[in-house]
């Protein structure tokens, strides 16, 4: 089912209307490019809204650190329910979605902003499978874990 176009239009509000941990009394201006932006779009967005909301001195450092987290939590997932292939643009949208989520996770509930893409991608043509899964599958295949820094307590 499609998103209505109220529920459009408020999504595409919302994010005016956050008041900005790093930026506060500024409104956040960048144009939502809608539900089924491309990849690169989407990313645009995400990390301009990241940055204006929250911006640390070491802001390209952590959202880099944070997308690789994104990437093996998403893929971790993935392999514990035994799938071996996705396509890059479902890979790559919950990668962004997890990234979204790790980045806000230590704002209250009340100031997190919701997630502006809640409609999967459509596959892109000629779209094969995500290559940076393939890579975190063999690594895990090899390794048994994508968190190698982190002890596990029985």
């Amino acid at each position: 089912m499609a998103p209505s176009i109220n529920k459009m239009a408020e999504l595409a509000a919302q994010h005016l209307m956050c008041e900005s941990v790093s930026n506060p009394g500024e409104r956040f201006l960048v144009r939502y490019p809608g539900f089924q932006a491309s990849l690169d779009e989407r990313r645009r967005y995400v990390h301009a809204f990241l940055e204006w909301m929250i911006r640390p001195d070491n802001f390209e450092t952590l959202l880099a650190r944070k997308r690789e987290n994104a990437e093996r939590l998403f893929a971790v997932e993935l392999i514990q329910k035994g799938i071996e292939e996705v396509s890059t643009s479902k890979f790559e949208f919950y990668v962004d979605w997890n990234l979204w989520a790790l980045w806000f996770m230590r704002l209250p509930k009340e100031r997190k902003p919701r997630w502006a893409f809640p409609k999967k991608p459509k596959r892109e043509e000629g779209e094969g499978p995500s290559q940076r899964f393939a890579d975190l599958l063999e690594e895990y295949n090899q390794t048994g874990t994508l968190f190698p820094d982190q002890t596990t307590q029985a």
